[in-house]
Formats: structure tokens, C-alpha cells, sequence
């Protein structure tokens, strides 16, 4: 399991590179409340895996609390129960997107660029 990371005070983890990584990632993805994953369709049609997402939330207020780089394809982020907006950058294509986090509910949230 990759190390625990804080912004904010906000608790995070980011990585999933390799098999093993990926799947205590996913194992330890029902203690969080978001897990965030990442892929995008290759040159061939397929889809991948990517890393190097920046990654924002915004809250109901329109403030930024969080701001990280996620260095491999899953993030787990701990937030407070919420509506929130999650925007991801990867090579220069931001995606938005909703989510509500609700006390005990993991969300999972997947991220695709094309």
C-alpha cells in the first residue's frame, strides 16, 4: 500500500502502478470515502491505465480545498460528507465532475479521457 499523504488535513493516497499496488488500493478503497481512478483510450482503441493527474476538489462554496498530483492510475481521498466537484487535468484536459459524498457510502469515480 502506497504511504498516506495529507493537503489541508485532507488524508490521501495515490498510486495503483502494478498488480499487487492496484489491488490493496482497491482492497483498502471501501475504508475511504472516494476512490478516484484514472484511464484514457490509447492510439489502438484500448484503454489504459494513466498517471500524473493533477487533481482538485471544490467544495459547495466554490473554494479549492485539495490539490494533488496523482502519480499512478487510483486515488483514495478522504473527505467529509459533501457535494463536491472533481477536476482532473491530464496532459492539459481537465475533466468535471460531481460527486456527493455521504458518511459510510464509498464512491468510487472513474475519470476517462479519449
Amino acid at each position: 500500500m502506497p504511504d498516506t499523504h495529507y493537503v489541508n488535513a485532507i488524508a490521501y493516497v495515490a498510486g495503483g502502478i502494478g498488480s499487487e499496488e492496484s489491488t490493496a488500493i482497491e482492497m483498502e478503497s471501501r475504508q475511504w470515502p472516494l476512490m478516484l481512478q484514472f484511464s484514457q483510450v490509447d492510439e489502438k482503441g484500448w484503454g489504459v491505465w494513466i498517471s500524473d493527474i493533477q487533481v482538485k476538489i471544490i467544495n459547495s462554496k466554490n473554494q479549492e480545498i485539495f490539490s494533488a498530483i496523482c502519480d499512478g492510475p487510483m486515488m483514495l481521498i478522504n473527505l467529509a460528507p459533501g457535494q463536491y466537484d472533481v477536476l482532473g487535468t491530464y496532459e492539459g484536459r481537465a475533466h468535471k465532475r460531481p460527486i456527493l459524498i455521504e458518511a459510510n457510502k464509498p464512491q468510487k469515480l472513474s475519470i476517462f479521457w479519449k
